[in-house]
């Protein structure tokens, strides 16, 4: 025989309904959170033992960068700055397509809007230049406009052989600000960087190689594990000589 139930014990299963309740709607918002997150774009970051992996998370559009996302990058930076080593690379296909014009008409649309973008902008590749702990960069498919110059702020760059490499402000009527052009002539040479700026050409990864924009070019199949392994032998090296020598490189 079943006992009936008393005004306690429903109160108790009301509670408990409730609470369940609760949980599945702050789960459900939880969920619906992080997927926004994902698609507006975002950058993360995840320990692998000594390794800090900094992920640009935007595929819908190629990894382009919006502007909460450089927001994000000093944040990020500085919980890579915990580990040995940090890899920084793009998710899936490219490594990233570089600012997210569409975004532009709205937040970039007058020289005031331009100059709070461009100087969150400066703050996000500071953030990177400026880690203590040695930044290798995983170039795949796309590295154009203001990724080539957050790839720039790495300390080893690896490519894969079939990665784009492109400066495309003259193709889409754009001021270059002065913070961009500078780490771009500092490793190719004013030379080598007005042909790039006034062409807006896309070049190979053989090519860059050769300008010094990347230091290893590897087969697409085998240039994460390429990258994996530099940072590993980096990781097994001295690292207050490698603090030492960052720090004096910065001037």
């Amino acid at each position: 025989v079943t006992p009936a139930s008393t005004p306690s014990s429903r109160r108790s299963d009301r509670q408990l309904l409730r609470h369940r309740g609760d949980a599945a709607v702050m789960m459900h918002r939880l969920v619906r959170r992080l997927s926004s997150s994902a698609a507006q774009g975002q950058f993360r970051v995840t320990s692998e033992g000594s390794l800090r992996r900094v992920v640009i998370d935007h595929p819908a559009r190629r990894n382009a960068l919006t502007l909460d996302m450089y927001r994000q990058l000093p944040r990020i930076a500085a919980d890579a700055n915990s580990g040995r080593v940090a890899l920084l690379e793009g998710v899936g296909e490219h490594f990233s397509a570089g600012s997210d014009i569409s975004e532009f008409a709205t937040l970039r649309a007058d020289s005031y809007q331009a100059e709070e973008w461009d100087a969150v902008e400066v703050k996000a590749a500071e953030a990177l230049r400026d880690l203590d702990i040695p930044l290798v960069a995983l170039v795949r498919g796309n590295c154009y406009g203001s990724a080539l110059n957050l790839m720039l702020m790495a300390d080893v760059r690896v490519a894969a052989d079939d990665a784009t490499f492109c400066v495309p402000p003259a193709k889409l009527g754009l001021g270059y600000p002065r913070h961009l052009l500078e780490p771009l002539v500092d490793t190719v040479g004013r030379s080598a960087a007005s042909e790039l700026i006034l062409t807006a050409r896309v070049i190979g990864a053989d090519e860059a190689k050769q300008l010094g924009l990347v230091h290893r070019v590897v087969a697409a199949n085998d240039a994460a594990a390429a990258a994996e392994a530099a940072a590993a032998e980096i990781a097994s090296l001295a690292p207050l000589v490698q603090r030492a020598a960052k720090a004096m490189m910065r001037g």
